[in-house]
Order: structure tokens, then sequence, then C-alpha cells
């Protein structure tokens, strides 16, 4: 029998290149809040929500703080760095997930159509996500469900 995924799933992004994952830098949970890379400490900062939005869309929202993985002012540029911001219904807060290869995936912008990236490919706790094209494995995260975090 066929299971069905229940949305929203929350998960921790882990990213190819660097084994550190998706961060609310400094455990923000205020808009405008930088979003980085820094190695799996379990928290709620560096666990999202994925919820389904249809037609192959989803928005993730940050559980410790309920803001959304944004993309500032809307930006088609490669170079902006992302951030947390209040959800809306807006292309910068919308996400195309597609698998690559060994369990990975690309994470594109709806509005931009650039991929979610490590800026400069850096391996270093604390460097910024960004939005680029292709850059390699700097854009290439797995998504590990949580087993012990759950939605209020």
């Amino acid at each position: 029998t066929r299971q069905t995924q229940r949305w929203p799933m929350v998960v921790f992004f882990n990213n190819r290149n660097s084994g550190r994952e998706l961060n609310a830098s400094g455990g923000g949970a205020t808009n405008g809040t930088p979003i980085d890379q820094w190695a799996c400490t379990g928290g709620g900062n560096q666990a999202w929500a994925v919820t389904n939005l249809g037609s192959g869309e989803y928005q993730f929202i940050g559980v410790q703080s309920g803001l959304s993985l944004d993309v500032p002012g809307n930006s088609t540029n490669e170079g902006v760095d992302l951030e947390l911001w209040t959800p809306n219904s807006g292309t910068n807060q919308k996400w195309m997930i597609a698998p690559v290869s060994g369990g990975y995936y690309t994470i594109q912008g709806v509005g931009s159509g650039l991929l979610l990236n490590i800026t400069g490919s850096s391996t270093v706790q604390g460097a910024l996500v960004e939005q680029r094209g292709s850059s390699g494995q700097a854009n290439q995260w797995s998504l590990r469900p949580t087993a012990h975090l759950q939605l209020v």
C-alpha cells in the first residue's frame, strides 16, 4: 500500500558541498534575519516546515520563527542573500525542488529562476546563503525529515 506524504513536512536542509545545515543566523526570528550555513545543532532555527503549494511549488517556514525563506525585494539578481520574512503569497517565497543525484536536490526560486546556493561555494560555518545560477554541489541539498520537532 502506498503512503501519502503529510504536509507540512519538517526537514533539515543539508548542503552537499559543505555538509552544513540551512540556518537562520544567530537563531534569529525577526524579519530580515540572514540565512547562513551552520553545523547541525538540531535546533528550531535549522528546521523548516515544507508546505506543498501545488503545481510543484513549495514554501519553507522556519519552525522557530514562523517566518518564510525569502528573496528580498523579489530580486531576480544573482548573489542576493536570502532572509526570513513574514509569509506571503509572493513568488519570492515559493520554491521548486528537483532531484539531481545521490539523494540531493536543487531548490529553485519560482520568482527568480535561481538556485539556493552557498556564497562562493564556501564550506565555512556562517557563510551566507544566496540565489545563483548553477554552481555545482554548493547548490545541492538533502532534505532530512526531523523526528523530534513538530509544528504546534
